[in-house]
C-alpha cells in the first residue's frame, strides 16, 4: 500500500509554466498565422497557373493542334473553355500563351501578388514549359 506523501502529482508551479508555455505558442501562431496562409494562396495559385500551361502545351501535343493558355485576374482557362477559378485575393497580371503541336509556346509570364508577398510563373518559349520563382 502507498502512503499519501508516495504519490506525485503537478505542482501549481509546474502547471503555471506549462500554461505559460502554451500561450507563447498561441500568441506565436496568431502572430505569423495571417501570413502563413497568405502565402499558401500565392502558392496554390502560382502552382495552378503553372499546372495550367503545363496542361495546354500536353492537350496542344496530344491533339497535334495549337492551344491557347488564357490567364486573367481571379480565372484561367485553355481554348475558350471553362473558366478555373483562382483565389481572388491574389493580384494577377494578364497574359496569354499561345502553345504549338511540337510543345513550343510564345512565351510568356504572370505576375502574382499577395500584399508583399509575390510569385512569377515564367513560361519559356522554347519548352512551353513552366517555372515558378518566388520573391517577397
Amino acid at each position: 500500500m502507498r502512503s499519501a506523501t508516495m504519490c506525485r502529482g503537478f505542482t501549481l508551479f509546474e502547471m503555471l509554466v506549462v500554461l505559460a508555455i502554451m500561450g507563447l505558442a498561441v500568441a506565436l501562431f496568431e502572430a505569423h498565422g495571417t501570413g502563413g496562409s497568405a502565402r499558401l494562396g500565392l502558392r496554390a495559385a502560382a502552382e495552378a497557373v503553372a499546372n495550367a500551361a503545363d496542361q495546354a502545351r500536353a492537350q496542344a501535343q496530344s491533339t497535334n493542334r495549337p492551344s491557347v493558355l488564357v490567364v486573367e485576374p481571379g480565372s484561367w482557362r485553355i481554348d475558350g473553355g471553362k473558366p478555373h477559378a483562382l483565389d481572388t485575393k491574389v493580384r494577377i497580371s494578364p497574359a496569354t500563351v499561345h502553345f504549338a503541336p511540337d510543345g513550343t509556346s510564345s512565351g510568356g509570364h504572370v505576375d502574382l501578388r499577395d500584399g508583399s508577398l509575390k510569385a512569377d510563373v515564367e513560361i519559356g518559349w522554347l519548352t512551353g514549359a513552366a517555372r515558378i520563382g518566388y520573391g517577397s
